[in-house]
């Protein structure tokens, strides 16, 4: 009895956290794949490859602008709670996403006049729609990533869905408003974006107002926040470029009906599995936040290198099973999710889903160094990874059309686990 009542409030409170993340991640996923079966019918491959184009445009500002700052406020939280400074931590946030706003601003102007003088005036649309509807989700991103790692989980999870569903939804209507085109699918992505920032905005205001009267002290926090942050920026560039070689790659070999097809077969296999790696990452990092603080406890250390291992033999069994389902199954999924125009790719899934997989657990293992605050000891393993991948990828396509693409993923992947495995055993010891 006496150990029921010390081990019940905690093992209640992480079965009630785990249960909405849960919630969370498996609303992305089932929102992306009917965002998926809902615009297959209304654009077929090539209309789907210029779109999956204009969004690595979009990944562009989530990856090196935006996403370092999301990182960052997720890693600084619960310091900042220790030290009871959290006002002056989200006010240095707000501070930094507004001069990374700055930054997207120029750029996308830049961008827009550039291909406009050039006559190439679909692209300069399609470029600043994408850079309008990443600065929305990013600013999402952020604010999720302090609600997540202040334990808010339930906030988290209304909010992934809320967007996964209103990009359906406003999608849809401007379909229907303005006809079928990646400049007009990107605008309802952007909609859905804004409402759902309206949310995300009044709780992290109620949020603020709890430790309102705490002192305001900026300039350190931004100061740390950068020192923790700026590697993501490096390797993000490095990691755009591997992400969107496979759809530029297969533009530039072959046609925007291949990237279509690609983009397709990725979407109902790569980002499921990271999506559900992402569901892990996101209830096991604050975790191992609130359990290391600032790195310097030995038997912290070791609770977390503990944790991480058995994290992923689960998440092994996982990548496992779905690859065997993918393996048995891929003509029924491509028959039930996508129109028939996509069909001839579903003997891609396989391959895409153990991509999605060993890249899912290699992110694992990244989560640990930032736990320990080693952030700047990714950069090896995540810069060369993308390069190997990059140039997988142009091989790849050059030589076996879409299926050197898939294959891509997989090198990248892979890579990208024995680099950071190598790096992991090189700065950590126990794993």
């Amino acid at each position: 009895m006496k150990i029921y009542k010390a081990i019940s409030p905690r093992f209640f409170r992480l079965f009630k956290e785990s249960g909405w993340v849960f919630v969370g991640q498996v609303s992305s996923i089932a929102g992306a794949i009917i965002l998926v079966m809902i615009l297959t019918p209304r654009l077929n491959p090539s209309q789907y490859g210029l779109l999956a184009i204009g969004m690595t445009f979009a990944n562009l500002i989530i990856q090196v602008v935006m996403g370092p700052l999301s990182s960052g406020a997720g890693r600084f939280y619960s310091i900042a709670e220790r030290k009871k400074d959290l006002i002056g931590y989200l006010y240095a946030i707000k501070k930094m996403v507004a001069y990374a706003t700055y930054i997207i601003i120029v750029v996308g102007i830049l961008l827009f006049f550039w291909l406009s003088s050039i006559e190439e005036s679909q692209w300069a649309w399609l470029v600043i729609s994408a850079f309008v509807f990443a600065a929305l989700s990013a600013y999402n991103s952020i604010i999720n990533s302090i609600h997540n790692a202040a334990r808010k989980r339930e906030i988290v999870a209304l909010h992934i869905s809320l967007e996964s569903w209103l990009k359906i939804i406003f999608a849809l209507v401007t379909i229907t408003l303005f006809g079928v085109s990646g400049v007009v699918v990107i605008a309802g992505y952007t909609i859905a974006a804004l409402c759902t920032l309206a949310s995300q905005s009044i709780f992290l205001h109620r949020l603020a107002l709890k430790h309102k009267g705490n002192r305001i002290n900026i300039d350190p926090w931004i100061k740390k926040i950068w020192i923790y942050s700026w590697p993501f920026a490096i390797w993000g560039i490095f990691g755009w470029l591997q992400q969107s070689s496979t759809r530029w790659a297969l533009e530039f070999f072959e046609d925007s009906h291949e990237v279509g097809l690609f983009a397709v077969v990725t979407q109902l296999g790569y980002m499921p599995m990271v999506i559900l790696a992402s569901m892990m990452t996101t209830f096991i990092s604050p975790i191992f936040f609130s359990m290391i603080g600032g790195a310097t406890d030995k038997n912290s250390k070791e609770n977390v290198i503990n944790l991480v291992r058995k994290t992923v033999y689960f998440g092994f069994l996982i990548i496992a099973c779905a690859v065997a389902i993918s393996s048995f199954s891929h003509e029924y999924i491509f028959q039930l999710f996508v129109n028939e125009d996509y069909w001839m790719a579903s003997h891609f899934l396989p391959y895409v889903v153990l991509a999605g997989g060993v890249f899912s657990i290699a992110q694992l293992y990244a989560s640990k160094m930032m736990a320990f605050m080693l952030t700047d000891k990714l950069m090896f393993a995540s810069i060369g990874s993308s390069i190997i991948g990059i140039f997988s990828a142009y091989l790849g396509v050059y030589f076996y059309s879409t299926f050197g693409a898939v294959l891509s993923l997989l090198v990248h992947a892979i890579s990208y686990y024995l680099l950071l495995l190598l790096s992991v055993k090189r700065h950590i010891r126990g794993i």
